[in-house]
């Protein structure tokens, strides 16, 4: 008898290529309509013509999607129906007849996965063995290929379907980081506008203050010199006679020195300009009270726990040196006891203020640390 399946006039119609006609070699699928060619027969039609030739989406070679069980299925098809002699053409197994008896092979032993004739599986080799009609044991072998197809393609429409929100989340995430990094810029680019400007703004007013402190600078030069050039002209009668008006020369110059001085004396502050873009410092204070009885008992000094965003920073300081730098340094160590513990940019700055640093700040220290 004969079998028509979706179209196709046998099961093995199922596995020719649609463009050969051939049996499948490496079966490929269009991602867009999912019909399954040989993978060299579709790659040179795509390489001519940039489209599936079933469907005729655009499509590259690269884009074909490869279907390794397809070639599994084949292969096991055709052990199974080996014994026929045309199976693409006809399922009837009459037409091969038993070696042994003469009889159409009618019957398949599933024992030893091979076509018998009836008086082979009753009284021959196979009397105990579990077997079935062949056409059934045909459309039970169709069926089962058939539904690993339909599962096959269900499992290729998610995959699909998956591959389709990856591709627009990834989108999503360029779209968002250009975005971002356009925000950045702008925000940077303003931000370095207002400094310019502020930097300008102050630096014009000192420049100014500069250069009246510098002019005065000069009067009062000029004033010194012209006076001690009149003292140095008198003889010694002339001097000890003009004394008074001498003096009162010089009280009156001065006087106006001072006018002058007192009317640009204040040098006007500097305000920093407030950085909106890197963050304000956290920051905690250690005092090292007794620090001559620390320094000679050496035991290390620890300072309370300071918080920064789920991270527990404190100092660890050695008032008489560590290791190799013990009797010679103070040694400062910041220590991260919990929180974020993989590799990070970090920043912090450390400063020893020393004591009545008001009269002597260049006693105090200040450094910039930064580490990855």
């Amino acid at each position: 008898m004969s079998s028509q399946v979706g179209g196709y006039e046998s099961i093995s119609e199922l596995f020719n290529c649609y463009i050969c006609t051939e049996k499948l070699k490496e079966a490929a699928m269009c991602p867009h309509c999912s019909q399954i060619g040989c993978i060299d027969c579709v790659k040179r039609w795509t390489d001519a013509k940039k489209e599936c030739p079933h469907c005729r989406e655009e499509i590259t070679a690269d884009q074909l999607i490869r279907v390794p069980i397809f070639d599994e299925l084949i292969d096991q098809l055709l052990i199974d129906q080996q014994p026929l002699e045309s199976p693409g053409k006809d399922i009837e197994v009459k037409i091969l007849r038993c070696s042994e008896h003469d009889r159409s092979l009618e019957v398949y032993c599933v024992t030893c996965n091979m076509f018998v004739c009836h008086e082979c599986a009753l009284w021959g080799k196979h009397p105990r063995h579990s077997v079935e009609k062949a056409d059934e044991h045909y459309k039970k072998q169709r069926m089962m290929i058939e539904e690993k197809l339909n599962s096959l393609k269900d499992s290729l429409k998610i995959v699909l379907n998956h591959v389709e929100q990856t591709e627009k989340k990834i989108e999503d995430l360029k779209h968002t980081h250009s975005r971002s990094v356009n925000e950045i810029q702008r925000a940077v680019a303003k931000m370095m506008q207002e400094l310019e400007k502020h930097t300008k703004s102050h630096m014009r007013m000192l420049d100014e203050v500069k250069h009246r402190l510098e002019t005065q600078s000069k009067e009062i030069a000029t004033v010194s010199l012209e006076l001690s050039g009149k003292v140095r002209s008198h003889s010694y009668s002339s001097l000890l006679t003009q004394t008074g008006e001498l003096k009162g020369d010089i009280e009156s110059r001065l006087e106006k020195i001072r006018i002058s001085i007192a009317s640009s004396e204040t040098i006007p502050a500097v305000e920093p300009l407030v950085n909106r873009i890197v963050p304000k410092y956290e920051y905690g204070t250690l005092t090292i009270h007794s620090f001559q009885a620390r320094q000679i008992q050496g035991d290390e000094i620890y300072s309370n726990s300071l918080n920064i965003d789920g991270m527990t920073w404190r100092l660890k300081v050695y008032p008489n040196g560590h290791k190799e730098d013990t009797g010679k340094y103070l040694s400062v160590f910041i220590e991260l006891t919990s929180g974020f513990e993989k590799k990070a940019n970090y920043q912090y700055t450390i400063v020893m203020l020393f004591k009545g640093s008001e009269k002597y700040p260049h006693k105090n220290f200040h450094k910039d640390y930064g580490k990855l």
